[in-house]
């Protein structure tokens, strides 16, 4: 498996913490301390959306929690579990 990691940043100060590049798919992950979901994490992801049109199924926000949830679309996956992002 040949993965690439990036970061994004544009001029309007938007961010995500890493892209990954696995062949054609692109994946977005946000990575927050927090051990509680906010929706709020969301943020830079649907900016990152409606940037690229990107499916949000391939968008991930890495917390300090426990559960693994899917919610509005977006997987909330615990830290202790975030290779499974990687490697699907």
């Amino acid at each position: 498996m040949d993965l690439n990691f990036f970061f994004f940043r544009d001029n309007h100060q938007k961010e995500i913490d890493i892209i990954i590049e696995d062949g054609q798919k692109i994946k977005a992950c946000e990575i927050k301390a927090s051990k509680t979901i906010n929706p709020v994490f969301t943020k830079g992801l649907k900016y990152w959306e409606d940037l690229t049109g990107h499916l949000r199924e391939n968008q991930f926000i890495i917390y300090g929690g426990e559960e693994n949830s899917r919610r509005k679309g977006f997987l909330y996956c615990s830290w202790k579990n975030c290779y499974s992002i990687i490697k699907n």
